[in-house]
């Protein structure tokens, strides 16, 4: 059975906002990015490609778990990861695989439908729109380790789906959101996951979207990088830790394996570290929405 969501004040700094704001962070999912077509190969490609939704970290800086920081809503209010969550479903996303990892048992117990989901493909139940995303909880038992080891637990969910043909999930490659960065408007999402590759001999294993030359999230990765991924800590690493870092990995490919797209979305660029960081996004977002000539 799943629970109810828990609809109940938090503490203030997780009540941010109104329901103006909450308005604007609908209208900005709509794209804004550099149009890529709107094709029917191009959106099949777009909802085949799975995304891993980071959700483990501790949340030190924002003062609670960030995936739980409550946004406003329509009726009552909504978590970040219920948003970040209804946001993928708002562009035709169709297979998340959430990561959680520290106080997960409170992710559980706070957000609906969680539990029926932990190692289990389920449907989202979205507050605010039709949802036609399958998701699935995985927990990753190391979250000490940082969110690479999250993001291998992941990956690994993917691989060893029993619904469908080993790797059937990852065949169009996977995409990395971590929950404290806001998904960006559909465009975006359709340029990293539907670019060109340059050659079939040496493809591109990397896509990172970038606003005036500063890289973001999403990130599109290649499946078979994906499987790399994993292999990293099972040989010896440098004791500095640099293997155990996404950045890090992709720094070591060769200048062609990775495409910086250049993208017309500035909420590429944000990170949701603080209150304050929080506050300045839904004030920016209403701002957006009441703007002359805003989509």
């Amino acid at each position: 059975m799943a629970q109810k969501r828990d609809l109940s004040p938090r503490k203030s700094q997780e009540m941010i906002g109104t329901h103006t704001v909450r308005d604007s962070l609908e209208k900005n999912s709509r794209p804004s990015c550099k149009s890529v077509g709107s094709s029917d190969v191009l959106t099949s490609k777009l909802t085949s490609t799975p995304v891993v939704l980071l959700c483990g970290g501790q949340g030190a800086r924002m003062g609670v778990l960030k995936g739980l920081a409550t946004l406003p809503a329509p009726r009552g209010h909504c978590t970040l990861l219920e948003h970040q969550i209804d946001a993928l479903n708002s562009v035709g996303l169709k297979k998340v695989i959430l990561v959680l990892g520290h106080g997960y048992e409170e992710y559980l117990k706070r957000v609906a439908n969680l539990n029926e989901a932990v190692d289990h493909w389920c449907h989202w139940s979205s507050s605010s729109s039709t949802s036609s995303l399958e998701f699935q909880v995985v927990i990753n038992p190391h979250p000490q380790l940082g969110p690479f080891s999250s993001l291998q637990r992941g990956i690994a969910g993917l691989l060893q789906d029993p619904t469908g043909p080993k790797n059937s999930f990852i065949s169009d490659g996977l995409f990395v959101l971590p929950v404290d960065h806001p998904s960006p408007s559909r465009g975006v999402w359709l340029q990293i996951s539907t670019a060109e590759q340059s050659s079939q001999d040496r493809p591109t294993l990397v896509r990172i979207p970038t606003y005036h030359g500063r890289g973001g999230h999403p990130i599109w990765i290649h499946p078979s990088f994906a499987k790399k991924l994993l292999e990293v800590g099972s040989i010896p690493h440098r004791s500095n830790g640099d293997s155990l870092r996404l950045d890090h990995q992709i720094r070591a490919l060769e200048i062609h394996q990775v495409e910086r797209v250049e993208c017309h979305d500035p909420q590429i660029l944000i990170n949701l570290n603080s209150p304050e960081d929080l506050s300045k996004w839904l004030l920016s977002s209403a701002r957006r929405s009441v703007a002359p000539g805003t989509q």
